[in-house]
């Protein structure tokens, strides 16, 4: 939500500080309980795109 708000201009002067997000990620990773790979901001594939399109034989 704090990045949906960003986005929209909410924080104009001061962003939030999101490094407490990294280090829980961290945290749950050495748990034994990493987080999903598709997982919004921190999962593996988070920021993988894929075009859709597949070659033609």
């Amino acid at each position: 939500m704090l990045i949906h708000l960003l986005g929209m201009g909410y924080f104009p002067d001061v962003k939030p500080d999101f490094s407490a997000l990294n280090r829980l990620a961290d945290l749950f990773t050495r748990m034994g309980e990493p987080l999903p790979a598709k997982y919004p901001l921190y999962g593996r594939d988070a920021h993988r795109t894929r075009a859709g399109s597949m070659p033609t034989a």
